[in-house]
């Protein structure tokens, strides 16, 4: 990886300011963290990072690399899908992957440069910290004057790694800086739809807690409710529900969150998004309705839950082709049965 040029963080005085903790309080409570994060201090015996790094001093440290590499790749929608692959990695950015505490505090105790060093994909310590899960570290890290709206190649900070690990804890302390809440990677993605897509029902509480909106949406017009309810978080659907996420926005082909249920069979989300009435017939730019999509998907029992909602099973897409229509071309033959039945049992009252 090509290292950045780009500086890691704000260079006037006002900028700085922007980066602290927003009130008393959360500075307060950051510096009880950080006292928290020093009591445990790891085995004296030494890591095996720490003679390097400390006799090699800072000049060594910007040009040393080693051959070990990051135990995991990231590999979703908005982190980015890579190949996982040998890439050099300096001695201090394993550390820190690794959770060496002692090796960290130690090295950023002489050079607190190291804090905003930014390896050769351009992820600062902060951003590895929280990718990890490494508490503590991040402490230090921010402490030591980590900015924590540094971005990676990919535009993915510290907030974004976290929240798309699950990671509640870096979550809260990160929440501190305000600017992080809302902000996006190159692919539009907030901390919130990482977290939501990944179904981290109390990474997405604090999230709304701290006051993150719940209908930003992505390069794609896609918000963190139709990413739930596409992959079946009921309990996150709920909570953004809650929050007032706005069930009605399409993306860029006019799907809803409804759509996004319907299609994967998601048949309690669908249940959840009854109460909004409009949603059950509602069209895509292609004139398809959620029962076309749970039909055309063979999702019989989510179905049955538009049927008796009231979905008109008659509508057509741009194409012509009804629900009935699209369950028989998909050879779904239970649904083509539940349809046929629910068409008779409608003609019969009339």
């Amino acid at each position: 990886m090509a290292s950045s040029t780009t500086k890691a963080g704000p260079s006037t005085a006002a900028s700085t300011n922007m980066l602290q903790p927003t009130n008393a309080a959360q500075a307060s409570g950051l510096a009880s963290l950080i006292t928290t994060a020093a009591a445990p201090a790891m085995t004296a015996a030494g890591s095996p990072h720490v003679a390097s790094l400390l006799s090699g001093g800072h000049s060594a440290l910007q040009l040393q690399a080693d051959k070990k590499v990051a135990s995991e790749a990231v590999s979703t929608i908005s982190m980015g899908t890579r190949a996982a692959k040998e890439e050099p990695m300096s001695d201090f950015h394993q550390a820190v992957l690794q959770g060496d505490f002692e090796c960290v505090q130690k090295c950023i105790s002489k050079t607190k440069e190291l804090a905003n060093a930014k390896d050769n994909k351009g992820n600062i310590p902060l951003i590895l910290a929280a990718k990890k899960g490494h508490t503590q570290i991040c402490i230090i890290l921010l402490t030591a004057g980590a900015n924590p709206l540094a971005t990676n190649e990919l535009g993915n900070n510290a907030m974004h790694f976290a929240a798309h690990a699950g990671k509640v804890d870096i979550v809260q302390i990160l929440s501190a800086y305000k600017l992080l809440l809302d902000t996006k990677n190159k692919s539009g993605d907030t901390p919130l739809i990482l977290a939501a897509s990944d179904g981290h029902l109390e990474v997405c509480r604090a999230l709304l807690q701290a006051g993150i909106s719940p209908n930003k949406t992505n390069n794609n017009g896609i918000t963190p409710l139709m990413h739930s309810a596409h992959k079946g978080h009921i309990k996150v659907c709920e909570a953004l529900l809650k929050a007032t996420a706005n069930p009605f926005t399409t993306d860029e082909h006019g799907y809803n969150a409804m759509h996004r249920a319907a299609q994967q069979g998601r048949t309690e989300i669908i249940r959840i998004l009854l109460d909004h009435k409009e949603l059950i017939d509602s069209k895509t730019k292609k004139g398809s309705t959620p029962l076309m999509f749970a039909a055309h998907g063979g999702h019989s029992e989510a179905c049955e839950a538009l049927l008796k909602a009231g979905a008109n099973s008659n509508l057509t897409n741009a194409e012509g082709q009804n629900a009935m229509q699209l369950a028989e071309t998909a050879g779904q033959t239970e649904v083509v049965k539940l349809l046929s039945e629910h068409m008779k049992q409608r003609d019969a009252k009339k």
